[in-house]
């Protein structure tokens, strides 16, 4: 028996009164009878037991059956005196649950009972006992409802199995004197007694035929209540470790291919060869057949160096038999394949057949298009001829990438798992400020399924994904002649950091959907069933890693699906909605066609979750085509694949792409809204002086708005509606009233005949910004427009050079030729005036379209963009009446919500997608259909898996020069990469530039080191400038987000905007560029510095102050293209971003002595 806990000098005491109640007993980690005693008390309760014996001799023989039942059947009596029973678990005795049998410690007893009459009533009453008892009981489902048990080895203590599996015998231990545990504990101590009372052997004689039947009635109830509450107590267990563990019972993804370094053993030469090859082949787009005849050359030089005998020089004979004979092989040995599943494809509905262990699958396809329809009947095969004769194959073949296996090599990097469990909800921006979309509400507050906040730090890793789905031509858009369409679906990980979220090598190219077209409306649904399969499972139950590097026994995951990032076509088509040509042309609000001019967003009915759901449920449900496509026309939804996910919301998660809407839709239509051919104007002006009304059909809709627009008719609506209102218009007049009233189309600004009436920039304003284009110098990194816009050979002008084009461009030649205010006495006082009008309409637009490109987003700027394109689109009807508004300028309104909702654009726009889709349409493939879609996707994996082995820490120092050319050459070559799409592929420059190398530290000037110590004075006040040092890194070049700056003063990449100490903003250019070190207190300080020759103020010149108008954060400053003769400096936080400068003269004749040479530079900030 252990010592009392706190003094030696107190003794257990197990007297009838004591034995009522019940201690823990920490050394046996059990409960016993009995209660601790101060030596003196303990003597009490020994004398009071014996003077007690004697009056107790009528009961003797009961207290011998007592003492009997405290010994187990398995357990035979002993000689002496017996052990107290402090290994049993009987406790805590109320009134109705105490001990059936007054136990006796004292007194031995014979191995029988005598049966008497006094015994047997007794036994009988204890049946009694037992049997109230028992109809007291509960049924155990109504007992575990809201129970809740504390146990002493709770679940969150429990090791988990390598396999992710719960232990497979937990402790069941409840904990004593706990308020939840206090019913159950004294069930189970009655059924304990019970049990020791109904199972002695020696009361067995002593029953009577009826108490021996309810006897062994309730041995049975008692011994299954016994497994009940087991059972019970497991389940509670169990239940509470799924709470902590949810991913209990998921599939197990094994890594250990992954995680092992499987380059140790190898030789470097074969290394070497093995890298070569698959680099020429994935990187340069080598020929299989190119990569063996490669093979064979090298192989031919190792024989030729091994066969001149230099064997002192390290050469190993015989390292020409590891090197394979084909780039396959050694693809397969560098475990550069991805894991994928293998679909043959309906070239006609694209069902997807899902082929067999064996490869078998049907011959045709009995997909039916609605459950009444025919069945396709398509034939999926093809016949083959080969050497041996005749063989099928697969006339379509989809591969859909295994996400778990990708997920799994994705933690099997140990710089990415580090980044994948960056705390998303750490360090959040204040103000309202979102940097990156992992910062807005939409990610920050998604629940998971256990109805919490999805993002969390810990062991379980939560993955959010990106999806977006594009078409291309895998011919290439400049082979005319040749039309045909696959497409590639992406998801991107927005964990990673904008850094390295759009890297190549982690991307997730779900698949290649096979051509020759791509698959119409609700057929993309046979291509996404696979993936959101996939999502079902990422999401609930998850699935287990066996082992990453940061948890070698293992971890679960959890991933979901939320924006949808594509272009408006496929935007509609993966969620179900009716395309933008529709009558519900928006997936956003339910406004229709005939109501798209109407601005108040305030007043739009918007769509909800629930009606979404349940239109695209009965378009799913209904029985045939027809009924499908009456409910689509009338809700204009169908089904989508994604709404399989049950925290999917299609008129959430659908985000508008900046790229296609703003840069491609709203610039590019601004300045060609409509094209008009002066043929088919005149041509719809004779058919309404002849009443030919059906030849007005062959008019486009902004033509019919034209001449609606020259009636004073109204001009909104659809082309029947404006049919209408000119054949309604016309037979309400003469002939010839009729002719009069047209107005003739001007020719100015066109010599050709397809006249461009509403086309904001004529020849000569294009041949204005030609010539200031070549005035113009713009940063490297910039995007700029092709040099003869308007021309024949300036080509389709992409996304960048648009917003090049519009936003620097025309600003610039714009504000020259249309910002002077019109006079009163002026003969071109209304041109003047409505070019006035046209040029704020347009920088409303510009100022809308910069503000949602920036990098960074806050309430104010989205509460700017939302005015700025209110105005934009109300003056536009204003000024244009006769062109229609398209969906893009609609959803143009809704665009702020989703700024509200996702924050800044560049987490989740298309630039990087359509950059992906460019490589892909670049493999090498043998232009078969059914065999380039197959080459495409393993050829884009393959990149990506030898990436990551060169960019990794796995491989022996020996190859690393070689691995390091390769990257500088082709892996991480920018140089050709420009615009948004350089944004995002540099987002981590700015870190990476300000790294201070001591081995590259030189004496600054001493004018330099002068201005630095002024700096630090200023700024650093802990820092002592006595002992800083006079050495650091000069750099010529410093990086920032894509932003290259340059430390020579004629670089087009020093020209800059920076802040002074007071806050004014200044122009200058770079003349050094620095990083510094210095000790400021207890901490070591990096900094990077710049050195500048600041540009004279222009406020006194009378052209410069021309340019001072409305939209100066969009248009810039005037400076005088000259500097102040002393240097500045400042460190990258107060160097604010470039500017494109634009020569002017002050004087109209230059000729002149007096004029002077203005610079505007117009800023070209990104935050």
């Amino acid at each position: 028996m252990a010592s009392h806990p706190t003094t030696s000098r107190t003794k257990l005491c197990q007297c009838a009164s004591c034995s009522l109640h019940q201690i823990f007993e920490p050394v046996t980690q059990k409960n016993i009878a009995g209660q601790w005693q101060p030596i003196s008390e303990y003597q009490k309760h020994q004398r009071k037991e014996h003077i007690q014996e004697s009056g107790r001799q009528r009961r003797h023989d009961i207290t011998s059956s007592a003492q009997l039942v405290d010994k187990a059947p398995s357990n035979p009596p002993t000689k002496g005196k017996p052990k107290s029973p402090t290994g049993n678990n009987a406790t805590n005795n109320g009134p109705n649950n105490g001990p059936l049998l007054l136990p006796d410690q004292r007194v031995g007893h014979p191995p029988g009972i005598e049966s008497t009459p006094c015994i047997t009533d007794l036994l009988a009453h204890r049946l009694d006992d037992i049997g109230k008892q028992i109809d007291k009981w509960r049924p155990v489902h109504q007992l575990a409802k809201g129970l809740e048990l504390l146990f002493s080895s709770p679940p969150s203590l429990a090791a988990l199995a390598n396999t992710g599996n719960p232990p497979a015998n937990p402790k069941l231990d409840l904990v004593v004197g706990s308020k939840v545990n206090l019913a159950l504990i004294k069930e189970e101590q009655f059924v304990q007694s019970a049990l020791q009372f109904l199972q002695a052997d020696s009361l067995l004689a002593t029953f009577s035929p009826p108490d021996q039947q309810r006897h062994d009635r309730f041995l049975g109830l008692v011994i299954k209540r016994r497994k009940e509450i087991a059972t019970l107590k497991h389940s509670i267990w169990m239940k509470q470790f799924q709470d902590m563990h949810p991913w209990i019972g998921s599939r197990q993804v094994n890594t250990g291919n992954h995680l092992h370094n499987p380059y140790e053993d190898w030789h470097p030469a074969v290394l070497a060869c093995y890298l070569t090859v698959c680099a020429v082949h994935l990187f340069l787009s080598i020929s299989l057949s190119g990569t063996s005849t490669l093979l064979t050359s090298m192989k031919f030089i190792l024989n030729a160096v091994n066969a001149t005998g230099q064997k002192g020089q390290g050469f190993s004979e015989g390292i020409q038999d590891g090197i394979p004979k084909t780039a396959e092989t050694m693809i397969r040995h560098l475990e550069l394949e991805p894991k994928f599943r293998s679909y043959v494809v309906c070239e006609t509905c694209f069902k997807m057949h899902q082929l067999s262990g064996d490869g078998t699958y049907p011959a045709t396809c009995g997909h039916r298009r609605a459950p009444r329809s025919q069945p396709c009947n398509s034939t999926l095969r093809r016949l083959q001829r080969h050497g041996h004769g005749m063989s099928s194959k697969p006339i379509r073949l989809y591969l859909h990438h295994d996400l778990e296996d990708w997920v799994a090599r994705l933690y099997a990097r140990p710089d990415i798992e580090k980044h994948l469990d960056r705390d998303l909800r750490k360090d959040l921006p204040a103000n309202g400020v979102m940097r990156d979309i992992c910062d807005s509400p939409e990610i920050q507050n998604f629940l998971g399924p256990d109805g919490q906040i999805f993002l969390k730090e810990g062991r379980e890793g939560r993955l959010i994904f990106s999806l977006n789905m594009d078409g291309f031509n895998p011919h290439k858009n400049m082979e005319a002649g040749k039309k045909a369409s696959i497409g590639g679906i992406y998801m991107v990980c927005l964990n990673l950091p904008p850094e390295i979220r759009y890297d190549l090598q982690n991307i997730f190219l779900v698949g290649v959907i096979p051509g020759l077209h791509a698959p119409s409306k609700d057929e993309i649904n046979h291509i996404l069933e696979p993936l959101v399969s996939d999502l079902l499972d990422i999401w609930n139950p998850g699935f287990y890693i066996a082992a990453t590097h940061r948890y070698p026994q293992g971890r679960p995951i959890r991933g979901a699906v939320i924006p949808l990032v594509c272009d408006l076509p496929a935007a509609r088509q993966m969620s179900g909605c009716a395309g933008h040509a529709s009558n519900y042309f928006c997936s956003y609000c339910l406004l229709k066609g005939a109501e798209m001019n109407t601005f108040d967003y305030v007043r739009w009915p918007k769509r909800s979750e629930d009606d979404h759901r349940k239109c695209a449920a009965q378009w799913r449900d209904a029985q045939t085509e027809e009924h499908r496509e009456k409910l689509y026309q009338t809700n204009g939804v169908r089904w989508s694949e994604l709404l399989r996910l049950p925290y999917w919301d299609p008129t959430r998660f659908v985000v508008i792409d900046v790229m296609h809407a703003l840069l491609l839709g709203l610039l590019k239509r601004h300045l060609d809204p409509s094209k008009l051919s002066k043929e088919k104007l005149d041509m719809g002006r004779a058919a309404l002086a002849k009443h030919h009304y059906n030849r007005l059909v062959d008019l486009n809709q902004s033509e019919l708005r034209y001449l609606c627009y020259e009636l004073n008719l109204p001009y909104g609506g659809r082309k029947s509606t404006l049919i209408g209102s000119l054949m309604r218009y016309q037979n309400s007049l003469s002939e010839g009233a009729v002719t009069n009233n047209i107005a003739p189309t001007s020719d100015e600004d066109d010599d050709s005949d397809d006249l461009r009436p509403v086309t904001i920039l004529g020849e000569a304003t294009l041949e204005e910004i030609r010539q200031d284009m070549a005035k113009l110098k713009l940063p490297t990194w910039v995007s700029p427009a092709p040099s003869h816009p308007g021309g024949a050979k300036s080509g389709k002008l992409t996304a960048d050079q648009w917003k090049t084009f519009c936003t620097v461009n025309l600003v610039i030649t714009l504000n020259r030729l249309w910002g002077k205010s019109a006079q009163p006495d002026d003969e071109q006082c209304a041109t003047r005036k409505r070019q006035g009008e046209m040029l704020e309409n347009f920088m409303h637009l510009v100022s809308a379209v910069k503000l949602a490109s920036m990098r960074t987003m806050s309430p104010e700027r989205i509460q700017q963009y939302t005015e700025h394109m209110h105005k934009y689109l109300c003056k536009l009807q204003v000024l244009y009446p006769w062109t229609s508004i398209t969906p893009y300028q609609h959803t143009a309104l809704h665009l702020p919500d989703f700024l509200r909702r996702f924050g800044p654009t560049h987490g989740w726009r298309c630039f990087p997608f359509e950059r992906y889709n460019y490589i892909l349409q670049s493999t090498l493939t043998n232009n078969r259909f059914g065999d380039l879609e197959r080459t495409i996707f393993k050829r884009f994996c393959h990149a990506q898996n030898l990436r990551i082995i060169m960019e990794g820490c796995r491989l022996p120092q020996s190859v690393l020069p070689l691995v390091r050319q390769w990257q500088q050459q082709h892996i991480h070559a920018k140089a050709a990469v420009q615009g948004t799409l350089h944004d995002d592929f540099s987002f981590n420059s700015k870190a990476l530039s300000a790294i201070y190398e001591p081995g590259q530290a030189k004496p600054l000037p001493t004018n330099w080191l002068s201005l630095l110590r002024q700096w630090i004075r200023f700024y650093d006040q802990e820092c002592d400038t006595t002992g800083i040092s006079g050495n650091a890194h000069i750099k010529d070049t410093f990086e920032r987000v894509g932003e290259q700056f340059s430390s020579q003063p004629h670089s087009k990449n020093a020209q800059v905007y920076y802040m002074e100490s007071n806050g004014d903003v200044c122009g200058g250019i770079i003349n050094g560029i620095f990083t510094h070190q210095r000790t400021s207190g207890p901490i070591i300080k990096t900094d990077t510095f710049f050195i500048l020759k600041q540009f004279k103020s222009s406020h006194s010149n009378p052209t410069a102050k021309l340019w001072d108008r409305s939209f100066q954060r969009i248009l810039g400053r005037v400076f005088l293209n000259s500097t102040y003769e002393g240097l500045v400096i400042v460190n990258s936080q107060k160097l604010l971003y470039h500017f494109a400068s634009y020569p002017i003269l002050s004087q109209a004749d230059p000729e002149r002595p007096d004029a002077v040479e203005l610079l505007l530079a117009v800023p070209l900030d990104k935050w």
